[in-house]
C-alpha cells in the first residue's frame, strides 16, 4: 500500500510541479484506513516537502469525484475503474493514471 501511495505521490508531483498552486484531491468515500496513506502524507508533509499544496476534500455517498475532475472542482480523484470507463465512453476526457486494487 504505501508502495501505491508514493506512487501516486510522484505521479501528482509530476503534475503538480509545472505550476505552483493548490491543488485537491478527492478519495471516492469518507476518510477511513484505505485511504491512510494519503492523509499520512498530508500530516508528515511529504506533500509540502515535494512542493505541492494539497487540499483533501471528504467522500462519501452522493460524490462523484472522477465526475468533479471533469467538472474542473477537483483536480485529482481516485474511483472506481468501471466509473472512470463509463465517464471516458461518455466521451468526458478524463485520464485514468492507474488501479490499485489487485483483488477485494
Amino acid at each position: 500500500m504505501l508502495k501505491r501511495v508514493l506512487a501516486i505521490m510522484v505521479i501528482m508531483t509530476c503534475f503538480c510541479a509545472v505550476t505552483a498552486h493548490a491543488y485537491t484531491f478527492r478519495p471516492q468515500w469518507v476518510p477511513q484506513a484505505q485511504f491512510a496513506g494519503f492523509y499520512m502524507a498530508d500530516k508528515m508533509g511529504y506533500y509540502a516537502e515535494a512542493g505541492i499544496d494539497v487540499e483533501i476534500k471528504d467522500g462519501g455517498p452522493g460524490i462523484v469525484g472522477l465526475q468533479e475532475v471533469y467538472e474542473n472542482t477537483t483536480d485529482f480523484a481516485s474511483g472506481w475503474l468501471i466509473v472512470g470507463l463509463r465517464l471516458k465512453a461518455e466521451g468526458q476526457p478524463l485520464k485514468l493514471i492507474g488501479q490499485f486494487f489487485q483483488k477485494n
